[in-house]
């Protein structure tokens, strides 16, 4: 990636854990493996980076994953033989294929990732041409890959996001979010009054309160932000509690407040009961 070699700071985040930064324009890497088999079908990826040197907190589509093309990805001429990546725009998937063809004018796109429609509207360009498109910090993708006989590993790589603070907004419905920052995201310890802000829905169960939608293993585990009016549970007020239990992803049990960390790198869905609000996440590392 030519925005890398760029003379800057480097820090190596390791085994989805990061530790306490002390300068500004510093690179991340996360190294991700892809199981094989049916995990590794859908994969949901959360970007924490930027460009590196860049403006904005988002990093070109095409610089996202490191050396694409030599990792094990499957690559093609058409979006039905190739691996894929997925974001969620305006409540509607958009999607993005890697590209190969053996001979002609068109290699100059091999190694790309190429829109499969027209992503104008998000400055990706237009269908069948390699995106521009940029993926937000504090936004996640879908990998969705053709051949999981074997797994794969790769590395993902921008700028770490600086700002002391980041916005995200929620809309009612699904909504497609990770951290906006390199580091793992503590579902219950983000320092947010969940129930003071206009908009959230909470209960003493899932069905009337905003949730939270992990992808693990293969299929979907979930939290619900929990209110009660009295009673010796009450305790539990403004917390995502676990609607199954979560002992073999460190969350703990069911009917519980939550200790699951969302790792860098990954992602979750919002689920708003009403939407139209926004919250704010606080950078968890310092920089000096």
């Amino acid at each position: 990636m030519k925005k890398l070699m760029i003379t800057m700071a480097a820090l190596l985040v390791a085994a989805m854990a990061y530790a306490d930064m002390h300068s500004q324009n510093m690179v991340g890497y996360n190294t991700i493996t892809v199981p094989a088999g049916v995990e590794g079908e859908w994969f949901i990826m959360g970007n924490g980076l930027r460009d590196v040197g860049g403006t904005v907190n988002a990093i070109d589509i095409q610089d996202f994953i490191s050396d694409v093309a030599n990792v094990g990805f499957k690559a093609a001429n058409g979006a039905a033989a190739a691996d894929q990546l997925w974001v969620w725009l305006d409540g509607s998937y958009k999607s993005f294929y890697l590209y190969n063809i053996a001979a002609g004018p068109l290699t100059s796109r091999n190694g790309k990732w190429v829109n499969s429609g027209d992503m104008s509207d998000w400055d990706g360009g237009v269908a069948n041409l390699p995106s521009t498109y940029k993926i937000p910090a504090g936004a996640a993708v879908w990998l969705v890959r053709k051949d999981t006989t074997n797994p794969i590993t790769f590395t993902t790589a921008g700028e770490v996001v600086a700002d002391a603070t980041a916005t995200h907004t929620i809309v009612e419905g699904f909504n497609f979010i990770g951290s906006h920052y390199a580091a793992d995201w503590d579902i219950n310890n983000l320092g947010i009054d969940w129930l003071n802000i206009e908009g959230t829905s909470a209960a003493n169960g899932a069905a009337a309160a905003d949730q939270l939608w992990v992808w693990l293993d293969g299929s979907y585990k979930s939290f619900y932000l929990y209110n009660i009016a009295a009673g010796p549970l009450t305790s539990r007020n403004g917390k995502w509690v676990n609607s199954g239990d979560m002992s073999a992803w460190g969350g703990g049990v069911a009917n519980l407040p939550t200790t699951y960390k969302v790792p860098y790198g990954a992602a979750t869905w919002y689920v708003a009961k009403e939407g139209g609000f926004t919250f704010t996440e606080t950078r968890p590392f310092a920089i000096d």
